[in-house]
């Protein structure tokens, strides 16, 4: 990778900052070094120009321009297509009903979009059983071979890591929503990252996530003047903060801005999968308060875009000694549509 080091550490994560220079100084020392590998999350449009694609993952990895000229780039939407429109398919009237509902949460609507991709990864006539309003616990009812299954979602993730990328993600939405304002007629698709320890304002960086209520509320509109400068070409300078910026057109689609995510992949999966299953076990006796549910399931989802997961799975990977409340867990990667169903043994309640 072509990326300077100090973009590349400043980019990182603070425990894959650790990880990346434990890694260094053993090289130096010529000690074995952590097995790891790089993993960046973005997203480019294929209504634009392959040329056009190119250049967007150029900046997304930090390629030099002109790396991937003679590189061929083939997208084979197709099933990406038909994946997506069946999952709508099966969340439609859910959907609508939460589109009904005020409170209905930006949590709420991916965990609906999570659900959907799940049932069809299955390949099984699962049906969802439509709510007037969210629930609480379980997250939803489905029905499938004649009986009500409450499902409960939760995500795989790094706490900490995800605390920091939920606030950034945050102040990119806002921005957005402050660009459209001006421009309601902007399209095209946005990559946006940050060094987490450059100073924002009052001297304080993301990392600090100690900002008062007056900076939290300005950071969006500082953010959003550059990028409206950007996307003119106007030639404003960038903010030390803003590591990296990529373009690609989007025709016919309201503007997008999504949070470029930079991860030190690790095998360190089975440790995070029992810190996310254990909690929902524990609050269990909650979740089966509701008599009318003949099964539990507990859908773990590791989500490659949003969820700030740098996780990579194989089914080597999974325990094989877990014994659980729900009838089943599952592990469903929402990104590429791997599924697996985790073996366990069922306490019975």
């Amino acid at each position: 990778m072509e990326q300077n080091f100090n973009d590349l550490y400043s980019s990182l994560p603070e425990k894959d900052r650790e990880l990346l220079v434990s890694n260094l100084i053993r090289s130096l020392k010529g000690e074995p070094t952590v097995p790891i590998s790089r993993i960046v999350t973005g997203k480019i449009s294929t209504n634009a120009t392959i040329e056009e694609q190119k250049e967007a993952i150029e900046k997304l990895m930090g390629f030099s321009p002109g790396f991937l000229k003679d590189v061929d780039i083939k997208f084979d939407e197709a099933p990406v297509r038909e994946n997506f429109l069946a999952s709508q398919k099966v969340i439609a009237e859910q959907l609508a009903q939460f589109k009904m509902h005020p409170k209905t949460t930006t949590d709420k609507y991916q965990e609906l979009e999570h659900l959907g991709k799940f049932i069809v990864a299955t390949g099984e006539p699962i049906v969802i059983e439509v709510q007037e309003q969210p629930l609480t616990y379980p997250d939803f009812v489905v029905q499938f071979n004649g009986k009500r299954i409450g499902i409960e979602h939760t995500r795989l993730m790094d706490r900490e890591v995800n605390k920091l990328i939920s606030v950034n993600s945050k102040y990119l939405d806002q921005a957005k929503e402050i660009i459209l304002l001006r421009d309601p007629g902007i399209t095209g698709i946005l990559n946006v990252s940050f060094h987490h320890f450059a100073p924002v304002v009052a001297g304080k960086s993301f990392n600090d996530i100690s900002f008062t209520k007056e900076e939290r509320e300005g950071i969006p509109k500082k953010i959003a003047m550059y990028l409206i400068a950007y996307l003119r070409g106007t030639g404003i300078e960038k903010p030390a903060y803003i590591q990296s910026v990529s373009f690609t057109p989007n025709p016919g689609m309201q503007l997008d801005i999504i949070y470029r995510e930079q991860y030190l992949g690790k095998k360190d999966e089975d440790d995070l999968l029992m810190k996310t299953i254990t909690p929902k076990e524990e609050r269990f006796i909650s979740y089966a308060q509701n008599k009318t549910l003949d099964e539990f399931w507990l859908l773990v989802v590791l989500d490659g875009i949003r969820a700030s997961s740098n996780f990579k799975f194989t089914v080597d990977d999974l325990p094989s000694d877990i014994t659980s409340h729900y009838n089943r867990i599952y592990l469903f990667e929402a990104f590429n549509n791997n599924l697996f169903l985790i073996p366990t043994l069922l306490i019975e309640s």
